[in-house]
């Protein structure tokens, strides 16, 4: 398919006099910095236990509750829809995941799940959970069945082309085949978010995951230039439950970093009260999980790029 420049440019010269802006799904704190929107290809990548699965569900129950219409397709290699909506729930009521894992609860917990649940129906009605193979040719008939507006990858790394795969396909030209597939979907409009592993980076204290950049994420290069925004997320210390999002990459706006906590047994983020930013505008921000109460913000210090350590 080929388009002629001046036809082009007329159609964005229109744009600009109607005043045209690019759809951006509404999304509350502490993640109202994050630009999602139809036909946008955006990574979450981070090491494994960081809360990579929580904060992109997160997202995907705040852009349902704050956009009516938009539709959601999950497909996640670890997890099934059950353990997905449990941890929706624990997220919703702040009742720890273990003990509706376990369903060890009281009366009283019993009912505060349910009222949370009800809160929760509006989303999970929107929600397509993938059950089957995870690979795109197994998928793509569901998800085009369905028409999402948003489509979950978790994680790239596990995700097959299809039963016609050459085994011992390198793992480069594997994750290129599949970004040129899910690139397909977002020129039909569908928001694509897609959760990627990385590798352990070498220093003068041996392999960790400290400095991790885009550089760090595992196999081909197409992660990172064939999309609009990519995220890293990094423990302050490892084993710490202060996460630094990083915004590595924003073909349309700044680079900020946000410094989030995780609540791991509710599966939920907040402000950590501290904004970094290497680009744009520094400042303070709040969020809740869905249920939990508000976090007060706090005025934080704020570094050219580096995260400081917080008080």
């Amino acid at each position: 398919m080929i388009r002629n420049g001046a036809h082009v440019l007329k159609e964005v010269l229109h744009d600009i006099r109607k005043g045209q802006k690019p759809e951006r799904y509404r999304l509350s704190a502490p993640f109202s910095h994050v630009p999602l929107g139809p036909g946008m290809m955006n990574v979450f990548a981070g090491p494994t236990g960081v809360g990579k699965t929580a904060l992109v569900m997160q997202l995907v129950s705040d852009v349902l509750a704050n956009n009516s219409g938009v539709s959601a397709f999950v497909a996640n290699v670890e997890m099934d829809p059950k353990q997905l909506t449990r941890r929706m729930m624990a997220s919703a009521s702040g009742i720890a995941g273990t003990k509706i894992d376990g369903n060890d609860l009281t009366k009283a917990e019993k009912a505060t799940l349910m009222q949370a649940a009800k809160g929760l129906q509006p989303v999970a009605s929107r929600i397509t959970f993938w059950d089957g193979e995870f690979s795109l040719s197994a998928m793509v008939g569901d998800i085009e069945a369905t028409d999402p507006k948003i489509l979950v990858i978790d994680y790239v790394q596990r995700l097959t082309v299809g039963t016609d795969e050459t085994k011992g396909d390198e793992e480069r030209t594997r994750l290129n085949d599949l970004m040129n597939k899910l690139r397909e979907f977002a020129k039909r409009g569908v928001c694509v978010i897609i959760l990627a592993a990385v590798s352990r980076q070498k220093g003068s204290r041996g392999s960790n995951y400290e400095g991790l950049g885009l550089a760090s994420m595992r196999g081909s290069s197409e992660l990172e230039y064939a999309t609009d925004n990519v995220f890293i997320m990094e423990a302050r210390k490892e084993g710490t439950n202060i996460i630094d999002l990083k915004h590595e990459k924003n073909r349309s706006g700044p680079l900020k970093t946000v410094a989030l906590k995780f609540h791991g047994e509710t599966y939920g983020f907040v402000s950590a009260d501290i904004l970094t930013s290497g680009m744009g505008k520094a400042g303070s921000t709040t969020g809740k999980p869905i249920g939990s109460k508000s976090v007060r913000a706090k005025k934080g210090l704020v570094t050219n790029g580096q995260a400081p350590n917080p008080k």
